[in-house]
C-alpha cells in the first residue's frame, strides 16, 4: 500500500474539512495553516470535504483488508477533529469509522474538554479502532476559546485522560519545554519531536533533546509506548535518530548513526498486524557531524521591537 503522507506516525491522512483556529503556544508556527495556504485559502475558513474523504477512507481500508493488515490514519492533519464548527457532519464521519475496521483512527486534538459530547451514542469504553490524543508541548497558560477558562496543555491530557478510550496518546510536537512531570496514568503512547520550519531556531521555539530524554525514561518506566519523530530542522523529518545519540552520548557509549535502531514504538505492535511504514529518506537521520552541529549551533534570541 502506497504511503501518501510525510508524517512518520501514520501510513494515511484523511481530512474530513480543513481549516482550525489556533489555541496555544504549539499552534504558532502551524504547518497546516502554511499548507492550506499555499492552496490559496484562508485557514480561518472550514471547508467541508466528507464526499470525498469518505471514498478516501473505504478505498483505505479495502487496500489494508486485503493485505490483512491495519493501518494507522491521522484524522484531521488539517484541522480539529472536535472542531464546533463540523458538528452537523460528524455523524456521518462516525458511521465512516465505524464501517472501517482495518484501520487505526488516530484523533489529535488540542480541545479534549469537547470529545465527551462529540462522541458516538454506542462508545461506551472505546472503539477498537479509534484512539484518542491530545497536543502538549509545553506548559505555557492560554485563554480557552470556549469557556474563557484560563488552562494549560497540561489540563488537556487531563481532560483526555478523563474520556475512556482503547487507546489514549499524547503528541508532544513541537516540545517547547521540559513537560516529564507529567502525570501519564492512563496515557498508552507519546510521540515527542521538535518543530520544523523557518523559526526552528529560536531560543523559544527550539527542542532540546534532553526534554525528549526525559519523557523517553518516563514512559519506560511507566511501560508506555515512545515515538521519536524529529530535532528542531528546518525540514521535517530530519534528525530522527538524535534521541539514540544523546542517550548514546550521556551513557558514553558509542553507536553508529547511520545503523542504530530508532526509537519508534507503537501502541498496537503487540498484535502483529500493523502495516511496515516506508523507509526514512536518507537525510532523515543526523551524522555525527549534524549531531554536533545541533549541539553547538546556540539558539537564536528574539529581538526586541520597541512598543511592543
Amino acid at each position: 500500500m502506497a504511503k501518501d503522507t510525510k508524517i512518520s506516525w501514520s501510513h494515511h491522512t484523511v481530512n474530513w474539512w480543513t481549516g482550525c483556529s489556533k489555541v496555544s503556544a504549539e499552534c504558532k508556527n502551524c504547518y497546516a495553516e502554511a499548507l492550506v495556504k499555499r492552496m490559496g485559502r484562508s485557514f480561518a475558513d472550514r471547508k467541508m470535504r466528507v464526499a470525498a474523504a469518505m471514498k478516501e477512507a473505504y478505498a483505505y481500508d479495502a487496500q489494508a483488508k486485503a493485505l490483512g493488515k491495519r493501518a494507522i490514519v491521522f484524522t484531521n492533519s488539517l484541522a480539529d477533529f472536535f472542531d464546533p464548527a463540523a458538528d452537523t457532519e460528524r455523524e456521518a464521519i462516525w458511521e465512516v469509522i465505524r464501517e472501517t475496521p482495518n484501520l487505526y483512527w488516530m484523533i489529535l486534538t488540542k480541545r479534549p474538554h469537547l470529545i465527551a459530547e462529540r462522541l458516538p451514542s454506542d462508545w461506551g469504553e472505546g472503539w477498537d479502532n479509534v484512539w484518542l490524543g491530545t497536543t502538549c508541548g509545553s506548559k505555557r497558560p492560554y485563554k480557552c476559546e470556549h469557556t474563557g477558562a484560563l488552562m494549560t496543555p497540561l489540563d488537556r491530557v487531563k481532560a483526555l485522560q478523563a474520556i475512556s478510550c482503547r487507546v489514549r496518546f499524547i503528541s508532544a510536537e513541537p516540545l517547547l519545554e521540559d513537560i516529564s512531570d507529567i502525570d501519564l496514568i492512563g496515557i498508552h503512547w507519546i510521540a515527542a519531536g521538535g518543530e520544523s520550519g523557518p523559526e526552528w531556531n529560536y531560543a523559544d521555539r527550539r527542542m532540546n533533546i534532553a526534554h525528549a530524554a526525559a519523557i523517553y525514561d518516563k514512559c519506560k518506566a511507566s511501560g508506555i509506548r515512545f515515538l521519536f519523530k524529529q530535532a528542531s530542522h528546518q525540514f521535517t523529518e530530519r534528525g530522527i535518530n538524535a534521541l539514540n545519540l544523546y542517550l548514546a552520548e550521556q551513557a558514553g557509549e558509542r553507536i553508529d548513526s547511520k545503523t542504530c535502531e530508532l526509537i519508534r514504538e507503537y501502541p498496537t505492535e503487540a498484535d502483529g498486524k500493523l502495516m511496515e511504514f516506508n523507509p526514512p529518506g536518507p537525510n532523515a537521520r543526523f551524522s555525527m557531524s549534524d549531531w554536533r552541529d545541533y549541539k553547538a549551533k546556540a539558539p537564536v534570541a528574539r529581538l526586541t521591537i520597541l512598543g511592543q
